[in-house]
């Protein structure tokens, strides 16, 4: 029997990796992108210092949704464009979501709802607004980050952001002494050794330096993947690596991170944080515990990167923050035996490593210290995950009757013409000309 259409939702790499597979397996698949273009978290996620990394994963991205066999619809919100439902009547075989976790977790900290913004923002905003400023189309939220930010996170996205909120300020700082200089050279030397090319210290620069406060001690801040159900001889290494891990980041980048402190509250006047009261936390045995002791830390700006959950989707079941899969394996959904969905959607995990969790690369990690170019390996493990995810799919697939696609094709391409978009190749040179003005 011929194979059928594969409705795609989310073009990235979960996306773009199923796409390739169901190619190969016969399907017709058809990616359905929210955006102008599919590369997800790569482009707007990435810090842009990961210059070489992002042109390497956007290539790969090219070159699966560049095919006769896919057929991409840019700018296009399954549950507000197009429902669920009016995909499955077309003929879709199967609609999976690979859209990964774009939703910024709330921060429930009294008194954020008052905070203006400018003094506050979550992780997803800022990077991309990072990214993105000086796209000569750009018309989103801008930032000026002050110095003395405070980060609520722990993760090696927080480390990110405060790597940005430090680099914004010292490139403002260089520019007034007439030097300049970009953040890949800052990443790349790091901010002490860049000044040092100049004659100039940290204190000097007399920048109040960004903090991040994690609620736990620091080496148990989740920045090496680690094994399902680790041994006691696993979690002391990967202690000593993500401390190693993060007094690294802190020495080159001139950060502080700050350990077992939780907010509770913020102050603020007239939307303006003026600073945040943190319960201070006690850590026994891995067990989490309020010493009772509290503290008012001052602060100009804050920014939350405690994590990325799935968005909301109309007609999509969900259980709490998480899309509402009958297992983490096929990632069907309940009651939805046509539509399942595949990486970030399924964990809730948006950061680029969350599906690392083999021992293997722990030793790997362990040896050769975590650097700027293992996101490129998070990125490979994700990849790996989704055609193991896949494999299972194409055998559940097999076992499902086919749907009615006659007329499918043109309701496709009438949705493409809707976008004045005729082929991938154009499209994407037409989106970063205009980008880049």
């Amino acid at each position: 029997m011929k194979a059928g259409w594969i409705a795609v939702v989310g073009g990235a790499c979960a996306g773009s990796e199923i796409t390739q597979c169901m190619v190969d397996a016969g399907y017709q698949v058809v990616v359905f992108e929210q955006n102008e273009l599919p590369y997800g978290k790569i482009e707007d996620g990435l810090p842009k210092w990961h210059d070489k990394l992002r042109v390497k994963e956007i290539q790969r991205i090219d070159q699966k949704l560049d095919q006769a066999a896919v057929h991409f619809v840019p700018k296009c919100k399954i549950g507000t464009d197009v429902t669920l439902s009016q995909l499955l009547e077309w003929g879709f075989q199967m609609v999976v979501f690979a859209n990964g976790a774009w939703r910024d977790r709330p921060l429930k900290v009294a008194g954020i709802e008052a905070l203006d913004a400018q003094s506050f923002a979550y992780q997803n905003h800022l990077i991309y607004w990072y990214n993105h400023q000086f796209d000569a189309n750009y018309a989103g939220q801008r930032f000026e980050i002050p110095p003395g930010a405070a980060i609520i996170g722990g993760g090696l996205a927080s480390i990110d952001v405060a790597k940005i909120c430090q680099f914004e300020n010292t490139i403002r700082a260089l520019k007034k002494r007439g030097i300049d200089c970009d953040d890949v050279q800052l990443e790349h030397y790091g901010i002490e050794k860049t000044l040092a090319e100049h004659n100039l210290t940290w204190d000097q620069l007399g920048i109040q330096p960004a903090r991040l406060f994690y609620r736990r001690n620091l080496n148990e801040m989740p920045l090496v993947p680690m094994a399902d159900n680790p041994t006691p001889e696993q979690l002391e290494k990967a202690k000593t690596v993500r401390e190693k891990v993060i007094g690294n980041a802190c020495r080159k980048f001139g950060f502080e991170a700050i350990p077992l402190h939780s907010p509770l509250s913020v102050e603020s006047e007239s939307g303006k944080l003026k600073g945040i009261h943190f319960q201070i936390n006690m850590s026994e045995n891995g067990k989490l515990r309020d010493s009772g002791e509290r503290t008012f830390i001052k602060a100009p700006f804050l920014v939350s990167s405690i994590g990325s959950i799935p968005e909301p989707v109309a007609e999509v079941p969900m259980i709490g923050e998480l899309y509402d899969a009958l297992d983490d394996f096929t990632g069907v959904f309940r009651n939805l035996p046509q539509v399942c969905c595949v990486g970030n959607a399924i964990t809730g995990k948006g950061n680029i490593q969350a599906s690392l969790k083999s021992a293997g690369t722990l030793g790997k990690v362990l040896k050769e210290g975590l650097g700027t170019d293992d996101y490129a390996g998070f990125l490979e493990q994700q990849r790996e995950d989704t055609r193991s995810q896949v494999d299972i799919l194409i055998q559940y697939l097999k076992k499902l009757p086919h749907a009615n696609a006659q007329g499918l094709s043109q309701r496709i391409q009438a949705l493409q013409a809707q976008r004045h978009y005729t082929s991938y190749t154009l499209w994407r040179d037409q989106i970063q000309a205009e980008r880049n003005g």
